[in-house]
C-alpha cells in the first residue's frame, strides 16, 4: 500500500508553504527533498521496523 507522508505544503486556503522540487536517496536510505519556495532540504528517515 502507498501512503503518503508528505503533505502541508498547500494549505486549505491555498496558501503555499513551499514547493518540493527535488528528491534523491542518500547512502543511509533516507531520502533528500528539496524545495524551492524558501529554499528548505528535508531529509526523511524511516523510523519502523523492517516487514
Amino acid at each position: 500500500d502507498l501512503e503518503d507522508f508528505m503533505t502541508g505544503f498547500v494549505a486549505s486556503n491555498g496558501e503555499v508553504w513551499g514547493r518540493p522540487v527535488g528528491v534523491a536517496v542518500a547512502g543511509d536510505g533516507s531520502l533528500i527533498v528539496s524545495e524551492d519556495g524558501n529554499g528548505t532540504i528535508w531529509r526523511v528517515t524511516y523510523s519502523g521496523g523492517r516487514s
